[in-house]
């Protein structure tokens, strides 16, 4: 069923931004071009040094934007969603694009499933030009997937208010799984998820962005994040980190290992165990100071009797 004005709830959209002019247009132009009613959108720039003050300034006042020092894209999204009014969230980086249709699509799914509280669409890759090159490896929401594979494409989700109202904001400390460690958050907090089967977004994979650059720092804080949250990964993050330290890095120890058949999966295994030993190390001291907490608590409540 459409979306009518009359029953159209406030979309809020966020695009974090730093130098990314060459991207940045059409990930505005995505934006204004929704067919959606009602949409509340910001720009949050970190003081870019490219073109991308300029292109903010080229399309007038038809959203809201700064360009200011941030401490990073997680910062940047939290000063937007500070700033938004909207019942219902997002945020698009400024290298991504939604795809036509898409937040009316987004809100109609939501409208349709009260419970959902994060609703995600599939997503294309594109090239640095916007040429298509695949879908997106999205899948039907399970929990536990979410530590061997994110599934959700970050710039094709939504989410209700009620869920930044539970579950605050982004974590400032990460820079990389920043949204992962959202959806793991929302999961722990019994935030129902929705997969809906209408391509909302393109994800744009090339050099500069993050998840290329700096393969190593981004694997290692998913692995990170997912021991925070379940005390270890699943085993196919451990093998990716693995992969990529021996096969794709072309220096530094592990290359050596490269040598020998199975033994980045045999790394990946032992770093499993490894972290799988500590969470569980962990949660016992854990219990055993909340224990030795009651015990005090109890011995001071009875001494003053």
């Amino acid at each position: 069923m459409p979306v009518t004005k009359t029953e159209s709830p406030l979309v809020s959209i966020i695009t974090p931004s730093y130098n990314q002019g060459r991207f940045l247009r059409a990930t505005v132009a995505s934006v204004l071009a929704q067919d959606y009613p009602r949409i509340e959108y910001l720009v949050i720039d970190g003081a870019s040094t490219d073109d991308s003050v300029a292109v903010l300034q080229s399309f007038g006042s038809r959203f809201y934007w700064i360009s200011e020092p941030d401490r990073g894209q997680a910062h940047a999204v939290n000063k937007g969603l500070a700033r938004a009014r909207g019942d219902i969230r997002a945020y698009l980086n400024s290298d991504d694009v939604f795809l036509p249709g898409a937040v009316s699509s987004a809100v109609a799914y939501l409208q349709q499933h009260a419970d959902c509280d994060v609703a995600f669409g599939q997503a294309q890759l594109v090239d640095e030009t916007g040429r298509f090159l695949d879908w997106y490896p999205t899948e039907d929401y399970r929990p536990a997937r979410l530590f061997e594979h994110c599934f959700l494409c970050q710039p094709a989700t939504f989410w209700r208010r009620r869920v930044q109202e539970r579950v605050g904001l982004f974590d400032e400390a990460l820079h990389y799984a920043l949204d992962l460690d959202y959806w793991l958050r929302v999961e722990k907090c019994g935030g129902r998820f929705g997969h809906c089967r209408t391509a909302w977004a393109a994800s744009r994979w090339h050099d500069g962005a993050k998840t290329f650059a700096q393969r190593e720092a981004v694997l290692r804080e998913i692995i990170a994040v997912c021991v925070r949250h379940a005390g270890r990964a699943g085993m196919g993050r451990y093998e990716e980190y693995w992969r990529h330290r021996v096969f794709d890095k072309r220096c530094g120890w592990p290359r050596v290992l490269a040598l020998a058949p199975q033994a980045a999966w045999y790394a990946a295994l032992a770093h499993a165990r490894w972290d799988s030993c500590h969470g569980r190390a962990r949660s016992f001291l854990a219990e055993f100071g909340r224990a030795l907490g009651r015990r005090m608590q109890r011995a001071l409540l009875g001494t003053e009797r």
